[in-house]
């Protein structure tokens, strides 16, 4: 019996692998937010499923809050509990020679991860790239102080950028023109700038200055130095000017040269200027080529995962393959894949949304796929303890029976004894039967009893969390039950098709054990002087004895 007992203490362990899964990634296909409030059964399921955790040898805890737990329900040894039992267990026999434990059980884990975990994994890997994509794409398209990351007229920015270089000029970069008549040049070569800037022309009216008693010293005063005539200082301001626009102008298209047509991320800093006060610049912290080559890879993201698939699961939607080619024949090109038409979401709304939606498909599918047969699994594992618990209570049955025969046959054998004469009261006890029962059916039975009932509160959360999945509607209820049923598997809380295998070869230890223990000692009681044997006189008259007192 210790052998037996020894036996039934231990259920295998549940194995366990790595995959984190975002709960929030099936969130995006329900667009809108919405609060649910948990019906009796999904309450009852919640309950059912802390009851088990807190019952389980898992060290996970409870329910996680945003993330799937790495060693949950898409851990790749999660496939015990997706595929019936059998599939992972070691068959003997003549004519399967290879079909060893480390054969199938690797064969089994390796069809859970290429049938299970791969298409949900490519399923994930396009959600999570189609959302990374529309974050990318929208960034460039309104990085620019709410405007694209790119040029979308040459000109018109070209014209700015001259206007302000040439204004900015005026402003911090003619400490060179003289005192005495600076505020006026300035005046006049700003009219004249705005002017020339909107197509007008406003000549400067101003004369120079010379000295009528002294004209051939005032022409020698501006042979040798003109900038000390307004006139002159106005035209070489402006020609300064001019050259400082002109030359940003040429900077600027360098850089989009270099960049690929795209405006670098930028800062501002405060430089010093020559009047001695300071300028507000722009610093490049990202260069325009790098965010061309981050959209480049970002838009053909969804070509290149078409392109390299090579399974039928790791075909992705036509939504994001497409939008390369939406990008170019698109009326609005780049900037029209992030904008909605004509009431209807963007095309990058509608790319995100198709892989969630496939995504959330594609988990709850697998979830089904894991739950269904962790129900038939737990329902097999409970038919084999609620068998062997039925084959005790039948056998405890059998020995009260066995010890009331043998009050029977003892009663008359002592009446036989007695010759009629009476003067005994019939006393009999349960204390044999009981004995046997003590030692070796309570101990192994304590020990089935625990596990159907461990087994039947599963089931119910099993059935509970079935429904929520299945039958809901409701994406975020679906999401609440994945979750509880990812902690349940974390946690070690649910039982394996080796735990049937165990439960069963236990049932049939038991019903040889047992049997054969019971029958012995009721064959025992009626013979060898024992307290049944009426065959022995000593023990008939023992009992005459006991009872007349």
């Amino acid at each position: 019996m210790t052998r037996t007992a020894l036996r039934l203490a231990f259920a295998g362990t549940l194995l366990a692998a790595t995959l984190a899964l975002p709960l929030s990634a099936l969130a995006q296909a329900n667009t809108s937010a919405t609060t649910v409030t948990p019906s009796a059964d999904a309450q009852a399921a919640q309950d059912a499923v802390n009851k088990l955790i807190s019952q389980s040898s898992g060290a996970q805890g409870g329910l996680t809050g945003g993330n799937l737990l790495r060693d949950g329900v898409f851990g790749c040894q999660a496939g015990q509990y997706a595929m019936p039992v059998g599939t992972l267990t070691a068959i003997g026999g003549t004519y399967v020679p290879v079909n060893d434990a480390a054969v199938t059980e690797n064969t089994g884990y390796l069809v859970y991860k290429e049938c299970v975990l791969d298409g949900v994994v490519v399923n994930y890997r396009q959600s999570a790239t189609a959302d990374i994509v529309r974050q990318i794409t929208k960034a460039v398209n309104t990085g620019n102080n709410g405007g694209p990351q790119f040029v979308t007229n040459l000109g018109n920015r070209e014209a700015t950028i001259y206007a302000q270089r040439g204004l900015d000029f005026l402003q911090h970069d003619t400490d060179t023109l003289n005192p005495l008549f600076k505020d006026a040049v300035l005046n006049a070569s700003a009219q004249q700038f705005y002017a020339q800037i909107n197509g007008a022309a406003t000549p400067f009216s101003g004369t120079p200055g010379y000295d009528p008693n002294d004209i051939y010293g005032s022409l020698w005063n501006v042979a040798n130095n003109p900038s000390n005539v307004p006139i002159i200082a106005y035209v070489q301001l402006n020609q300064a000017r001019d050259s400082a626009a002109s030359q940003a102008v040429g900077l600027d298209i360098n850089q989009l040269e270099y960049n690929n047509g795209f405006i670098s991320q930028q800062k501002s800093v405060q430089v010093p200027t020559a009047d001695g006060g300071t300028r507000t610049e722009q610093e490049v912290v990202t260069p325009g080529y790098v965010i061309s080559q981050i959209l480049t890879q970002a838009l053909g993201s969804g070509y290149r995962q078409l392109e390299s698939a090579n399974q039928v699961n790791e075909i992705i939607s036509s939504v994001f393959s497409g939008l390369t080619d939406q990008v170019l024949s698109g009326t609005d090109g780049l900037l029209g894949i992030g904008q909605s038409q004509n009431g209807q979401p963007s095309y990058l709304d509608q790319m995100v949304t198709d892989a969630s939606s496939q995504l959330q498909s594609s988990v709850i599918d697998s979830a089904l796929t894991i739950l269904n047969q962790a129900l038939a699994t737990e329902q097999q594992f409970y038919d084999a303890r609620k068998a062997t618990d039925d084959y005790l209570d039948a056998e405890t049955t059998k020995l009260d029976d066995a010890q009331d025969a043998c009050w029977v046959s003892i009663e008359k054998a002592v009446q036989g004894a007695a010759g009629g004469a009476g003067g005994y009261t019939v006393a009999t006890t349960t204390e044999f039967a009981d004995a046997e029962i003590a030692k070796d059916i309570t101990p192994v039975k304590t020990l089935i009893d625990k596990d159907a009932s461990l087994s039947t509160t599963t089931i119910a959360a099993l059935t509970a969390l079935l429904a929520n999945i299945n039958t809901s509607g409701s994406p975020t209820m679906q999401r609440i039950a994945l979750g509880q049923l990812d902690a349940l598997v974390a946690n070690k809380a649910l039982h394996s098709a080796y735990d049937v295998k165990t439960a069963q070869q236990n049932q049939a230890d038991i019903q040889n054990t047992i049997g054969t223990t019971v029958d012995a000692t009721i064959a025992s009681w009626a013979k060898d002087g024992n307290w049944c044997d009426t065959t022995d006189q000593s023990v008939v008259s023992g009992w005459l004895a006991k009872w007349r007192q």
